[in-house]
């Protein structure tokens, strides 16, 4: 018995050996999840009273960075409470951890006031929309009823009631005599 219990004993350390010098799996970790023909709603949690929308060709997700990249000709939607405040259009945005919105250019569209941002350029710094602050960029080109401006870099608030530009060139848009433009429910009216 005892002969029999040494025996059983040998064979377990020899295979504790065994095992103890095979290599270990490295941990698994998941991929990129990718969708196609997608939309997307976005709560950032900066701004509570903010909702995005996307649509665009595809997303993909990196659990990694937890970072999303919405790829080619994306359209967005951004809604305080229920109502559309702006929408944007650009190419592959990356949607960092804090909902943070990163892209090359962007051209945006506030609908109070009729206003058109257009932002970045297509080389350089990206533009970065902070959804606590606005928007940054390198270059801007604004324009509104009878007015336009270009320079840069920007930073502005998403209303534009805080409005940094640097090197503005601004320029007032002449009708004509009794002519003009005016924004009415978010379109440009001419006069």
């Amino acid at each position: 018995m005892t002969r029999t219990a040494l025996i059983v004993l040998v064979v377990v350390a020899l295979l504790g050996a065994v095992l103890a010098l095979l290599p270990t799996p490295a941990p698994r970790t998941p991929g990129n999840v990718e969708l196609t023909g997608v939309s997307m709603v976005l709560f950032p949690e900066a701004d509570p009273d903010a909702r995005w929308t996307f649509h665009s060709q595809s997303v993909s997700y990196n659990p990694d960075s937890r970072e999303s990249l919405v790829r080619g000709q994306t359209r967005g939607e951004r809604y305080l409470k229920k109502t559309l405040d702006l929408t944007l259009d650009a190419k592959d945005v990356t949607i960092d951890s804090n909902d943070n919105l990163t892209t090359q250019q962007a051209s945006i569209y506030i609908i109070d006031g009729c206003v058109r941002v257009n932002l970045g350029l297509t080389s350089g710094p990206p533009v970065f929309i902070d959804q606590s602050n606005g928007y940054q960029a390198p270059y801007a080109d604004v324009t509104f009823p009878n007015f336009r401006t270009t320079g840069g870099p920007l930073s502005a608030s998403f209303d534009l009631q805080r409005f940094e530009l640097t090197n503005p060139n601004g320029t007032i848009v002449d009708h004509g005599p009794g002519k003009g433009e005016s924004c009415v429910k978010g379109r440009i009216v001419s006069h």
